[in-house]
Formats: structure tokens, C-alpha cells, sequence
């Protein structure tokens, strides 16, 4: 009873501050200011979408983070000038202030109950990947209101944004923004501290069957792979460590942070993404730097395609999976047939390949690629703005904002800085200020 009183008081928290949130949307705005807010914290695609807006004349850009001084010190792993980038506390009264004045909006989860303000600003969704899987599960069912879907694939990108709610929204194929990782490999020495060489790893990222609750509810998608012995007592991970040392190849293991399952006592060489971050790495920095990957039902591999390495999906509980999570569709057995191994065994053409230095079915990829009309070559940071910058100009000339000539100074010829439109908006900045000093700080907004 006491856990059902907390949920019906969280969800009433979160309503209440989703109706603050809108009706604080329909009174403030400030053009150019633009609000970036990814879950959790060290979410590449609202880091690298800060670090890549915050380049744009014109803009203003603010990242909300649950933990504002960890927060920044991701972003300077990722961002040329992090000091370009305001951080502030999403849990607090000056974000939930930045957020309703912005221009526009950013997000991968959804930001303060997630009420529907695409009449009112230009909201975006990055999300945190399109990949095979179906994006409901046990425990979630999110309706997220947004006006623009950026991704890299059309294909599981407008089934993420049916699901979302979301089916008229428009989709901007211009890559997910943290691919641009994939042109910065992690460093030489960073590399070493984790114990690996630049492209002389495989990097094996399965994706969880059970979650371990650092989301909140916990859940389970499919069996955990461990579990699964064959007649022989080998289970799927100690058979492919078997066959990678077999051939003399160094896989290493990055579990997803949701994963309730282990991987580490089998002789597998496991990183953590706190491992990471300590050593000044980013995942997709990590990623860049490995010679080829194996991975199954997660989103990162259809990132990975841009590549253009070995890549296999290892799934030796693809029954299990498909009557558990399931699949969005076109589903990956249609999308991607000749990359699937679901034995152990099948592994082995795909480790000798990388032992010797050739490629492991480069045909299928390209074929998987195509499906996913997923664009040739790496993300490039242009190609994010272009985007951006076509997306915000539509939304000032559907809104009536659209750009006015720059009043300029009879005798210089320079733009004048300062207008009647900054003016404006510096008095609400005002009222805003005045009202945050008779507000306790330390409130916090969910």
C-alpha cells in the first residue's frame, strides 16, 4: 500500500510540473536559447547535440543534467569548448525556467512529464538509438509529444516514432549526433589505460535480457544468456571466449548499464562505462577504436554499420527474445539475415577472419545497410546543423518569427546589436529573475 501511495504521489509530482512546465511555455520565450536534456547523464547524443549547437551563431545553448558538475566534466570529453555550453541542474527551478523560455527543445527521454508543447517550440528527439528491438517492454509505455525525430535509419526510426505516439512527426535522417564519435577514436593513451590497443580488440556488446533496476522498475526481456547450457554444460558465453582465444583474438565486453547479468569471472576482459569516463572515454570514442564488434539486439550496430567493419549478431536465444521483447518491424530477421549466427560455432569463420586481418561478410553488410536506408559514410557535424538550422527556420516561419533584416548603423554598416526584440525579451528576463529571488532554490521539479 505504502509503495502504491509513493507511485500515485510521483506520477501527481510529475503532472503537476508537466502543467507548470506548459503554461510557463505559453508566457516565456527567448530566441536562440535552446535546452538540451539527455538520460542519464553521459548520453552521447544530448552531449554531442550541446557541443555541436553550442558552435551555431546565434544560439544559446543549455544542457539539464541530474548531476550538473559530472555532467559537465562528459561534455568536456566531447566538446572543443565546454565553457560555450551552460550546465544547470534539471532538478531545479532555473531549469525548469531555461526549458519553458527555450526556443527549442532537445531530448532523448522526454523533459518534466513530457506535456505537448509543439505548438509552441520547436521540440526535437534525439532518442537513444533505433535499433531492432521493440522499443515497449515491460515495464514502459511512453507517450512522448515532440515535433522532429533525428536518426539515422528511416526504417526503425518511423516505428520508434509511431510507438512514441508520435506517427506525424517528421524524420530528419541526418545520423544520431553521437556518431560524430566515430571520426574521434578514443586516444592512444586512454586506450592503454584500459588495457587495449586501437583496433586490435573485438567489442562485444550484448544487449540486457533483465534489468537490474537503474531505471527504476525492474524487468525481464528473455532468459539471461548464462542460463542457456548446452548437453556439453557450455553456455553461450564461455563458448565464445573459448572460440576468441581459439583464434587469438582479444574481445572485450561493454554490458549495457541496464544489464543484470555478469560477464566478468569467464576470463572476458569487461569495461563499464564508469571504467570509461574515468579514463577519458567516451563509449562511441571506444567503439571507433575497435576492429570489429559483436553484438545482437541492440541499437549500437546499426550505428556501427557506418563503419564498415566485421560485424556479427550473435543471438543463441533468438526464440526466446522474439517470444519475450520481441521485434519492431520490418523485423532484424528480415533486415539483417546473413549477419545472425545463433550458434557458437558460427562464430568461428567470423573470428578467423579477424585474426587474419580480412573482412567477414562485407556483401551482407552492405546489403543490411541498404535495407535500413541508412547513409554511406561517417555522420559529419554539418550534416546535424543543416538539419537543425532548416528545422528551426520552418518553426520561426510557421510561428510568424521569422528573421528580420539586421538594423545597421548609418555611419559603420555594422549590425546593431541591440533591438526592440532584445529589449523585450531582457524584461522578461528580468521578471523571471525578480520571481526566482522569493523562491526557495532548492526546490526541486520532477
Amino acid at each position: 500500500m505504502l509503495r502504491t501511495a509513493r507511485r500515485g504521489s510521483a506520477e501527481w509530482g510529475r503532472a503537476s510540473v508537466a502543467a507548470l512546465h506548459r503554461q510557463l511555455s505559453g508566457i516565456l520565450h527567448t530566441r536562440g536559447r535552446v535546452c538540451v536534456y539527455g538520460w542519464p547523464d553521459h548520453e552521447e547524443n544530448s552531449l554531442y547535440a550541446a557541443a555541436l549547437l553550442a558552435g551555431m551563431p546565434g544560439l544559446r545553448v543549455t544542457l539539464l543534467a541530474d548531476k550538473p558538475d559530472l555532467a559537465a566534466g562528459y561534455l568536456r570529453l566531447v566538446c572543443r569548448d565546454p565553457s560555450a555550453v551552460e550546465v544547470v541542474a534539471k532538478n531545479s527551478i532555473t531549469g525548469l525556467l531555461r526549458a519553458s523560455a527555450a526556443e527549442v527543445l532537445l531530448f532523448t527521454h522526454g523533459l518534466y512529464g513530457s506535456p505537448d508543447l509543439t505548438d509552441r517550440k520547436l521540440v526535437i528527439n534525439l532518442w537513444h538509438g533505433y535499433g531492432p528491438k521493440a522499443n515497449d517492454n515491460a515495464a514502459f509505455s511512453a507517450r512522448i509529444p515532440f515535433s522532429v525525430l533525428f536518426c539515422n535509419t528511416p526504417v526503425w526510426g518511423a516505428a520508434a516514432a509511431r510507438w512514441l505516439g508520435a506517427a506525424d512527426a517528421r524524420l530528419r535522417c541526418c545520423g544520431n549526433p553521437r556518431e560524430i564519435a566515430f571520426s574521434h577514436p578514443a586516444p592512444p593513451a586512454s586506450l592503454a589505460r584500459l588495457g587495449l590497443e586501437q583496433e586490435r580488440f573485438v567489442l562485444w556488446m550484448p544487449t540486457y535480457r533483465g534489468s537490474n533496476g537503474a531505471a527504476g522498475p525492474r524487468w525481464r526481456d528473455a532468459p539471461d544468456l548464462r542460463a542457456r547450457v548446452d548437453a556439453a554444460g557450455m553456455d553461450p558465453v564461455s563458448a565464445l571466449q573459448g572460440l576468441a582465444d581459439a583464434a587469438g583474438v582479444k574481445v572485450v565486453v561493454k554490458p549495457h548499464p541496464l544489464d543484470v547479468s555478469r560477464f566478468d569471472g569467464g576470463g572476458l576482459h569487461v569495461v563499464t562505462t564508469e571504467e570509461l569516463l574515468a579514463n577519458g572515454v567516451t563509449l562511441y570514442q571506444l567503439i571507433a577504436a575497435s576492429a570489429g564488434m559483436i553484438s545482437d539486439y541492440s541499437s549500437a550496430w546499426v550505428e556501427y554499420l557506418d563503419l564498415d567493419r566485421p560485424l556479427v549478431l550473435y543471438c543463441p536465444d533468438l526464440s526466446d527474445y522474439i517470444a519475450g521483447r520481441g521485434f519492431s518491424e520490418p523485423s532484424m530477421v528480415k533486415i539483417a539475415p546473413g549477419l545472425i549466427v545463433e550458434t557458437p560455432l558460427e562464430l568461428t569463420g567470423f573470428f578467423e577472419a579477424l585474426a587474419t586481418g580480412t573482412d567477414w561478410r562485407a556483401r551482407q553488410r552492405h546489403e543490411t545497410q541498404a535495407s535500413l536506408g541508412l547513409r554511406p559514410g561517417l555522420v559529419d557535424a554539418e550534416a546535424f546543423r543543416t538539419a537543425f538550422r532548416e528545422e528551426l527556420d520552418r518553426r520561426r516561419l510557421r510561428s510568424g518569427r521569422t528573421p528580420r533584416p539586421a538594423r545597421r548603423d548609418l555611419l559603420s554598416g555594422e549590425p546593431i546589436k541591440r533591438s526592440i526584440a532584445r529589449s523585450a525579451i531582457g524584461v522578461g528576463q528580468g521578471q523571471i529573475r525578480k520571481r526566482r529571488c522569493v523562491t526557495d532554490p532548492r526546490t526541486r521539479s520532477r
